[in-house]
């Protein structure tokens, strides 16, 4: 007898949207967090900040860039959908697991770029910044940080994901996260940016050119050697609420279980 797939909350054994979406509803069953976020905004107003939810983070022009080098992504503009709600349906029809949580991720990324943003500024000397922070997990025993790398424009260029089995004091955490946010743009090519995070004490030691001697120093001086090769480098320092979307994404990103994770659009 030929194998068969039964869904096993309908009398039919075949699976609708509205079926799981009710089931999501009452918590049978769950979504990656970054999947049942977009998926709960959209079905429940189905705005972004006062947006249409699929024009805000789907249909909007000036995304094309960002979701055509994703493989998944183009498989979904090839169909029509007439909500977000039914590019997420889609979603599972056409992807796997690990393209599905890089969609999610990316979609996550933006979401949170639309709530949480509002503070950030564009460089007004470089043509690139780069948002740095780290996360803390004592019960764990791990460090995990994130890297944003923006045009002048605000549109999402690179992103980076990293977890690290130690659990390093903030200021070494926020040390290294400045070194990973300089490491990551140098290998992706880009040569004049302004670095931003929200440690006043990392952001002046980096500012500071000179050899910093404490536990952070050889980080930092790290840190400086790979700056060296730009061809333009600023540190600066910015609010805790000017850094809220790369705050969000080294807490939650790695909800994807992934070590280390890399997301660009060239």
């Amino acid at each position: 007898m030929e194998d068969k797939l039964i869904w096993n909350w309908e009398k039919n054994g075949k699976y609708y949207v509205r079926s799981a979406y009710r089931l999501l509803c009452v918590g049978v069953i769950a979504l990656p967090i970054q999947v049942a976020l977009i998926w709960g905004l959209e079905s429940n107003s189905g705005q972004v900040c006062g947006e249409d939810a699929m024009h805000a983070l789907w249909t909007y022009p000036k995304l094309v860039p960002t979701w055509v080098p994703n493989d998944l992504a183009r498989k979904l503009a090839r169909r029509r959908h007439l909500s977000l709600l039914d590019v997420l349906s889609d979603l599972f029809v056409l992807g796997n697991e690990d393209s599905i949580a890089e969609f999610a991720f990316m979609l996550c990324f933006m979401l949170s770029t639309k709530f949480l943003n509002a503070q950030w500024k564009p460089s007004s000397h470089y043509s690139f910044k780069i948002n740095f922070d780290a996360a803390l997990y004592r019960s764990q025993q791990i460090t995990r940080v994130g890297v944003i790398i923006q045009d002048g424009r605000g549109l999402p260029i690179a992103a980076l994901c990293k977890q690290f089995q130690c659990l390093y004091t903030i200021d070494d955490a926020e040390a290294i996260a400045a070194r990973e946010a300089v490491t990551f743009a140098r290998e992706i090519g880009i040569l004049d940016a302004e670095v931003e995070g929200d440690s006043l004490t990392i952001c002046n030691a980096l500012k500071n050119w000179d050899s910093v001697f404490v536990s952070i120093g050889d980080i930092i001086d790290e840190a400086h050697l790979l700056a060296g090769a730009f061809q333009q480098i600023s540190f600066s320092h910015v609010k805790r609420d000017g850094n809220c979307t790369i705050h969000m994404l080294a807490r939650r990103a790695l909800d994807l279980q992934e070590d280390f994770l890399v997301w660009r659009i060239f």
